[in-house]
């Protein structure tokens, strides 16, 4: 009975131990991670850098106000230098790294090792948890665009309320390739400030171009009116939900062209949905990272939206939240 008593004793005593080293570890991964305050400081940028083994060094450093942070750096391995910016205001921080490639070196494009660099250095100091998928998945989506065909583009990752955007630049010297423009981290509330100043800006630029613009016009209505007009292309402000967002075949917009673009529209940068109020419906183009970056849900939106007449269909720019 003793030997029994012993036995179990033991057992408890072993899952015992194995769970405190299970939480101590994660203690020790979890507050091991580096934390950078924004905005970004020399110290908080050179030990990123080590910290990712990279042989770039700090050659100048600017502060344009309270809250902002500039540094330009450089490497003994390559031509380009490099710009990082921080800045942290109330609740929204952003942060930025653009390459600076000489003109007389614009036929040097960023190689795939200095790509993943650049990707590092960024996670490091904005906190998100990198890792080789991150990588590969921007990888294949620049591998299968065609920079002749679709124009320029963002590639966009979310982690947690961190979003990660790539600007990409459609080369001059390499046909149909792009070149990194630039690297953006910002979190959700800075990144929905920014889509709402943009769609906002759009709207107004059509107004002052003499544009047609429907404001506050039931869906319904809306209807009517464009089967009597005879524009290319309208600007609608309407208020209504979002539903039933479905992927696009590759085949759905193959060589379509809108009005107001030079590029054919690429079937992965966007998902059909339906918006609706209490009149009508419309289904329209939504761009895929409003679905992937988490910012749908089930709530009335003020959508600002592109009606082109020939093609009869409806682009999303961005739905602002209402308050």
């Amino acid at each position: 009975m003793k030997t029994l008593l012993n036995s179990v004793n033991m057992k408890y005593l072993s899952i015992t131990t194995g769970i405190m080293f299970l939480v101590v570890l994660f203690i020790v991964i979890i507050y091991s991670q580096n934390h950078y305050d924004f905005p970004l400081s020399k110290t908080n940028i050179e030990n990123a850098l080590e910290e990712v083994d990279l042989d770039w060094h700090i050659i100048d450093e600017y502060t344009i106000n309270e809250g902002n942070s500039v540094f330009r750096l450089s490497s003994s391995e390559l031509v380009q230098t490099l710009t990082i910016s921080s800045m942290k205001k109330d609740e929204m921080f952003s942060f930025s790294i653009i390459p600076n490639i000489p003109m007389s070196y614009e036929s040097i494009i960023l190689d795939e090792g200095t790509r993943k660099q650049l990707l590092q250095l960024t996670c490091e100091l904005t906190g998100i948890d990198y890792s080789n998928s991150i990588y590969r998945n921007f990888y294949k989506y620049l591998a299968s665009r065609d920079s002749l065909k679709y124009g320029d583009t963002n590639w966009y990752y979310s982690s947690e309320d961190k979003i990660l955007m790539i600007s990409l630049k459609a080369s001059s010297v390499y046909i149909g390739k792009y070149q990194i423009s630039s690297i953006q981290v910002m979190n959700s509330a800075f990144f929905k400030e920014i889509k709402n100043i943009f769609a906002t800006h759009t709207t107004e630029k059509f107004q002052s171009e003499g544009d047609q613009v429907y404001k506050g016009v039931s869906l319904k209505d809306l209807k009517e009116d464009f089967s009597e007009g005879n524009q290319s292309i309208t600007r609608i402000v309407t208020i209504g939900r979002l539903t039933n967002t479905q992927k696009i075949k590759d085949k759905e917009l193959e060589g379509l062209i809108l009005e107001d673009s030079d590029y054919s529209l690429y079937a992965k940068d966007y998902l059909f949905a339906y918006i609706s109020d209490r009149t009508d419906t419309i289904k329209v183009l939504l761009p895929r990272y409003i679905e992937d970056l988490s910012l749908l849900n089930n709530k009335d939106k003020e959508w600002h939206i592109t009606y082109h007449h020939s093609s009869g269909i409806y682009v999303v720019d961005y739905g602002l939240d209402i308050h």
